[in-house]
């Protein structure tokens, strides 16, 4: 069941985010190989086309070779 928040409560907590900041911190991937594998994350099943489409990112992760 979902939080009900009072004013006084939700005032607190804007003003606690605000100063911690912590969409300072957040980077998110930084390479080509992170942001393919952050792109895969959102799936909810995985078929056999994936497993050897995440296996060549597995393989070629030295950076020599493309990507498929």
């Amino acid at each position: 069941m979902a939080r009900h928040w009072t004013k006084a409560e939700r005032e607190r907590q804007a003003t606690l985010i605000n100063q911690w900041k912590p969409w300072q911190y957040s980077t998110g991937p930084r390479t080509r190989q992170g942001k393919k594998c952050s792109a895969l994350n959102a799936q909810k099943s995985i078929t056999a086309q994936d497993v050897v489409r995440l296996n060549g990112l597995l393989v070629y992760s030295d950076g020599a070779h493309k990507f498929r």
